[in-house]
Parts: structure tokens; C-alpha cells; sequence
């Protein structure tokens, strides 16, 4: 199964779930080549489809989707890092509701410019936030 918005060209690429002592999360990566793909539009999905995150990695997908647990997890656990508390508690209250949310990738075609080719990735994350308005994206470019 695919996103429903990113259509054919994307893939299931991890899986984030509630740990068990309910106040961190894990990440589990899937075997697949896309973990290595860039320059990248990804969504964190519920079960029911509802879009939690809409992102992009210019790096290789794997490693930005690991970073979640890295992340959320030491804001939990020692109140520091990146990510806001707020955004922390509302990881773990969707994991609470849903049981695991699932990441999907989509690897945007190439586009023919002035400069070269390009892929549109950041044009497509600002289109998709703005359309769907993702309650766990900080900013709608």
C-alpha cells in the first residue's frame, strides 16, 4: 500500500511505535533500497490514514526517520534536544491512540530547468502542508 497522495512513486518505509514503557518511542526501519533515496517528500501516517507529519530529507531518508526516536526520546527522557515538548507528548498521545504510525517516502521525478535537472521535493512538501495542514508540523511554509 502507498500513500494515497504520493501515489505510485512512493514505498512503506518505517514503522514508529510506543515503547513499552509508554513514554518513548522506537523507529523501525524497513529492508528496503528507499531508506538510501534523497532529496525526498516522507508523511507519517496513521492506520486510519490521518497525515501526522508531512517532511522532506535532502540526506538519505533512513537516517532523518531514525532521528525521530533520537529525538522525541530525549526531549522525554531529559527535557532537552530539538524537538518541542509539546510535540513530544503529542508523538506519544497519537502512538497511545493509534498503536503505531507508518512513514511513507515519495522520490519526486526529476524536472527539466534552467539550471539542470532538479527534483521538486520542496515545492511538493509546501503544497502538502498547506493542503493538509498536519497537526505535528511545526511550520506551513
Amino acid at each position: 500500500m502507498t500513500a494515497p497522495f504520493f501515489g505510485a512513486a512512493s514505498e512503506r518505509i518505517a514503522t514508529m511505535t510506543l515503547g513499552a514503557d509508554s513514554r518513548s518511542i522506537t523507529v523501525e526501519l524497513l529492508d528496503s533500497p528507499a531508506i538510501r533515496w534523497t532529496e525526498v517528500n516522507y508523511a507519517w501516517l496513521s492506520p486510519l490514514g490521518d497525515i501526522i507529519r508531512i517532511g522532506t530529507s535532502k540526506q538519505p531518508i533512513g537516517g532523518r526517520l531514525a532521528a525521530y526516536a533520537k529525538d522525541i526520546n530525549k526531549r522525554l527522557q531529559f527535557d532537552k534536544g530539538s524537538t518541542p515538548a509539546w510535540e513530544a507528548e503529542a508523538w506519544l498521545q497519537k502512538l497511545g491512540q493509534f498503536g503505531h504510525l507508518t512513514a511513507y517516502v515519495h522520490l519526486p521525478d526529476e524536472v527539466d530547468t534552467v539550471a539542470g535537472p532538479v527534483r521538486p521535493y520542496l515545492d511538493i512538501e509546501r503544497a502538502l502542508i498547506a493542503k493538509h495542514r498536519p497537526l505535528l508540523n511545526r511550520s506551513h511554509r
